[in-house]
C-alpha cells in the first residue's frame, strides 16, 4: 500500500491528481497546501513518493525538494515533480535539487501512473 504525499497550491490540481493516485489499489494520500506545509509533514514522517509543484506560494517546489533531501529518511525517497514549467532550465534545477521525474501539467493519467508505478517500483496495475 503506497503511502503518497501530493504537494499543490491548486486545489482542482489537488484534487485531479488525487483522483489519477486513488487507481492505484491501497494508495494512501496525504495532501499539502505549499511547499512549508509538505515540509512540515516531512519532518514529522515519510513516504514512499512524494509529487509536488514548482510555483507555490510560501515555500516553492524547488525548496521543498532541497530542504526535504536534507532530512535523512527522505535521501532516497522519489520525488516527482508536476508543473507548467517546462523549460530545460526548469527540469534541470528540479534534477539537481533531488527530483527523480518531471511531468507536464496537464499530464494524463496514464502518463501519470506510469511515472509513479514506475518509481514505486511496481508493475502497472
Amino acid at each position: 500500500m503506497p503511502d503518497l504525499l501530493i504537494v499543490d497550491d491548486s486545489r482542482t490540481a489537488r484534487m485531479r491528481l488525487k483522483l489519477i493516485l486513488s487507481r492505484i489499489p491501497g494508495a494512501a494520500i496525504t495532501e499539502a497546501v505549499d511547499g512549508k506545509a509538505a515540509l512540515e509533514v516531512a519532518r514529522s514522517r515519510t513516504f514512499d513518493l512524494l509529487i509536488t509543484d514548482i510555483t507555490m506560494p510560501e515555500m516553492t517546489g524547488l525548496e521543498l525538494i532541497r530542504e526535504v533531501r536534507k532530512l535523512a529518511p527522505w535521501e532516497r525517497i522519489p520525488i516527482l515533480v508536476l508543473s507548467v514549467l517546462g523549460k530545460e532550465d526548469d527540469v534541470d534545477q528540479a534534477v539537481a535539487r533531488g527530483a527523480n521525474g518531471y511531468l507536464m501539467k496537464p499530464a494524463d493519467e496514464g502518463t501519470v501512473l506510469a511515472a509513479v508505478n514506475r518509481h514505486l517500483g511496481r508493475t502497472e496495475q
